[in-house]
Formats: structure tokens, C-alpha cells, sequence
């Protein structure tokens, strides 16, 4: 699943009620405008209630990762040095029970997969361009 779906759902079910609710608000003729003027400061409160909802709370027990196949951010100290990495931060993903992430092989000039022992891990970022 993707890791920002809930978030996508959500905000999409709250712009379907703002816009059965818009049309009650009338026309300009009748108040309409003022109405929905009024009510932008609402709902854009109700907005930015839902994404801080589903904000990520930082790194996070590895326990609680997801388990689904779907790509995050691991880190363990172990991870330190691994590959080059000095920070101890990588892609990760579970793939049968376990997790793993890549690894160049200089031997054979080709990149593998390999089991890791994360402690944390967090969603991946947004990317540029399609906020996925």
C-alpha cells in the first residue's frame, strides 16, 4: 500500500464534504459568497487537522514498520559504515519476514539485496514534482 494513501483518502473525503456542503451556500445573489467566505478559515482548519493527523511522528519503533513490501527510511547503528553510509540511514523494505536493502558487491560490480538489522525506520519523503 501506499504509504501516503490514508492521507490522499482522507483529504479527498473531506473535499467531497466541503463541496456537498458548497452547495447549499446559495448563489451571490443570496448570500452565498459571504457564506462561503466565511467558511474558507474552517475548512481549511479541518485541512491541515487532517494532514497533522497523519503527519509522520519521526523515526519510529522498527517493529511498527510496514510490512507490506512498500519502501522506508531504516536506521540501526549496525547500518553505520555499511555500504559507505556514515549516518546509518538507508532504503529498506520486508521481503519474506525479513528486511532488506541493497548492497554493492565490488566483486561483481552489481548492486544485491541483503538482510539488515534496522532499529527505526520513517515513511520516505514526498518526491519532487508529484508529491509522491
Amino acid at each position: 500500500m501506499d504509504t501516503y494513501q490514508p492521507i490522499f483518502d482522507a483529504v479527498r473525503a473531506a473535499l467531497v464534504g466541503l463541496e456537498q456542503e458548497m452547495r447549499t451556500w446559495g448563489t451571490i445573489d443570496d448570500g452565498g459568497l459571504y457564506i462561503a467566505v466565511t467558511q474558507v478559515d474552517r475548512w481549511a482548519d479541518r485541512l491541515a487537522a487532517i494532514l497533522a493527523s497523519h503527519a509522520a511522528p519521526g523515526w519510529q519503533p522498527i517493529a511498527t514498520a510496514p510490512t507490506d513490501g512498500a519502501a522506508f527510511l531504516a536506521y540501526g547503528e549496525s547500518l553505520i559504515g555499511f555500504d559507505f553510509n556514515p549516518i546509518g540511514i538507508v532504503e529498506a523494505r520486508f521481503d519474506r519476514g525479513r528486511i532488506i536493502s541493497a548492497d554493492w558487491n565490488r566483486g561483481y560490480g552489481l548492486w544485491n539485496t541483503v538482510p539488515i538489522e534496522p532499529t527505526h525506520w520513517m515513511p520516505l519523503p514526498l518526491t519532487p514534482g508529484n508529491g509522491r
